[in-house]
């Protein structure tokens, strides 16, 4: 099965996580869309994965991800975010590695979405290696270990 996915950031831990995915074909460029706020970044991920990313939402595809990930960085808008996906009535996954934000503070925003954290490490393209996961109530696992 092949997940739909949309982050939020494009920072080097997104990326990182989506060229370990990519590789294990856990996802493809179709169905990769990311939004960040620098056109470098934006044109780096277009042009090296083949993925859909743009400065803007594209909410569209938010809608039909199977999973979200919070990418963005702790001083940025996270609350906002969480405001839109309960406007486009997102109601499935959202990962967050968003340094310093708790499930607990994610989870505030609305109650809506199966919430995990991961604190991950940057051994993501050798497939091995650890990280911290802490899950809501309503989080559920839907990928695969390997």
């Amino acid at each position: 099965m092949t997940l739909k996915i949309y982050s939020f950031g494009g920072g080097q831990m997104v990326e990182a996580m989506l060229r370990a995915a990519l590789k294990k074909g856990i996802i493809t460029p179709e169905t990769t869309g990311v939004t960040d706020v620098s056109i470098d970044r934006v044109n780096y991920l277009t042009d090296t994965y083949h993925i859909q990313a743009s400065q803007r939402p594209d909410w569209t595809a938010v809608e039909n991800a199977d999973l979200v990930i919070l990418g963005v960085r702790p001083q940025d808008n996270w609350q906002e975010i969480m405001k839109e996906l309960v406007a486009h009535h997102y109601q499935k996954d959202v990962l967050s590695i968003i340094a310093g934000v708790t499930v607990a503070q994610l989870s505030s925003q609305e109650d809506l979405f199966a919430i995990t954290r991961i604190i991950p490490n940057t051994l993501t393209d050798v497939a091995m290696g650890y990280s911290g996961v802490v899950k809501n109530n309503r989080a559920r696992v839907r990928l695969k270990t390997t």
